[in-house]
């Protein structure tokens, strides 16, 4: 998601497919589309999930 910092407001947010991972194994997601005010300051948020583990977030430093 593209959000607005210190806020769960998102301007734009995408979910992937559900998928199996091994241990250690890795992915990467591409993600189009998303967008945000002109003009807004702004931080990248990934959530990761699953059955066999803890959620994990992700935020990004504040981007112009």
């Amino acid at each position: 998601a593209l959000r607005k910092p210190g806020t769960r407001f998102a301007w734009g947010e995408a979910e992937s497919h559900r998928f199996r991972l091994a241990p250690e194994e890795s992915v990467t997601y591409t993600a189009s589309d998303l967008s945000v005010n002109a003009g807004e300051r702004f931080q990248v948020y990934v959530l990761a999930r699953g059955r066999n583990f803890r959620s994990e977030e992700v935020i990004s430093k504040v981007l112009p």
